[in-house]
């Protein structure tokens, strides 16, 4: 979507919002956030006060280089997304930053993510945050000329919390999971398969994130600018349901999985680190909001061919760039 929506063909629904209100690419940094969360050290029982890394520092180098190529080629960046400095890198350095900051341990990451957004979102909707973000006239400090950015961090923050506490069950519970398939996979199924009541849990619980969605307050609208809590809610339900259909197939499949899946997800931030640099190549090159027809879907076919050759050669070489 980063590539396709700078042509007129995209649909527009399915943009970023500028306020309030869900698009597909409103999805893009949650679902990233609550990733890491999900498969982070303090997911799989990894103990982070032996395990400091640069993770923060490198992702605010890349923060730091996106900012200054898009100065020095005067490349268009919206302002009412993040901020006049702010970007994506930033935002997860950020994340990154609190969470080895203010050592949390893994059981209490949900309780305190909880408690995170629920005060983030009384600054917001009480306290007049919300109002200051929503402001369009901006001050001459840092904070004022990055306002989206900064405390938008809070709420990514909480949501990756949250994703922590959810990913430490995932791991305990998937031993078990994976015991019963491979006990059963050389087997005839039964007639429910013995890995279902764990996959009804999990259902139930996706079922009821969406019901709290649905019944919210309707003065309490999804903000990704803001990453509110009603965002973070949605991030959760539309990811874990996500994640529910890939778990639900990867085991009736037997734990089959798509390679270019694999692939991507082998090395996910260089794959859309990649992404972005030909992105902003494809907009250098062509004026892309006066594109139309088959060209547009030749250059989107040559960019997604580009990326999935790259990541899968990547992964069958075994080549995995960690920045940390």
């Amino acid at each position: 979507c980063i590539l396709a929506v700078d042509f007129p063909a995209f649909p527009r629904r399915f943009c970023k919002t500028e306020d309030f209100g869900t698009g597909l690419m409103d999805i893009g940094t949650g679902s990233f956030v609550l990733a890491n969360a999900l498969v982070s050290r303090g997911a799989r029982g990894v103990d982070p006060r032996r395990n400091w890394d640069s993770g923060a520092a490198v992702l605010a180098a890349l923060g730091g280089a996106r900012l200054a190529a898009t100065w020095a080629l005067s490349y268009q960046v919206h302002v009412g997304e993040y901020g006049v400095h702010w970007n994506f890198f930033f935002t997860l350095a950020a994340v990154s930053f609190l969470t080895r900051l203010v050592r949390v341990p893994a059981k209490c990451c949900g309780v305190m993510g909880l408690l995170v957004i629920c005060l983030y979102e009384a600054a917001l909707s009480k306290w007049g945050l919300g109002e200051y973000l929503a402001d369009p006239v901006r001050g001459e400090n840092l904070i004022s000329l990055n306002k989206e950015g900064l405390f938008s961090a809070i709420g990514f923050w909480a949501l990756h919390l949250m994703g922590t506490s959810l990913g430490r069950q995932l791991f305990t519970s998937s031993a078990d999971v994976d015991k019963v398939v491979l006990k059963s996979k050389n087997v005839l199924p039964p007639r429910m398969p013995l890995w279902a009541p764990w996959i009804f849990k999990f259902g139930a619980f996706v079922l009821l994130l969406w019901t709290f969605l649905v019944f919210l307050p309707t003065s309490l609208l999804v903000s990704r600018r803001a990453a509110n809590l009603a965002y973070c809610l949605w991030t959760l339900a539309l990811n874990l349901l996500v994640l529910l259909i890939v778990i639900t197939s990867h085991l009736i499949m037997r734990h089959q999985t798509l390679s270019l899946l694999e692939a991507v997800n082998f090395n996910p931030l260089p794959v859309f680190l990649m992404a972005n640099i030909l992105t902003g190549l494809v907009n250098l090159t062509f004026n892309t909001i006066d594109m139309h027809g088959g060209f547009v879907w030749f250059i989107m076919f040559c960019y997604v061919g580009t990326i999935s050759i790259v990541a899968t050669l990547a992964y069958l070489s075994n080549i995995r760039i960690k920045f940390k």
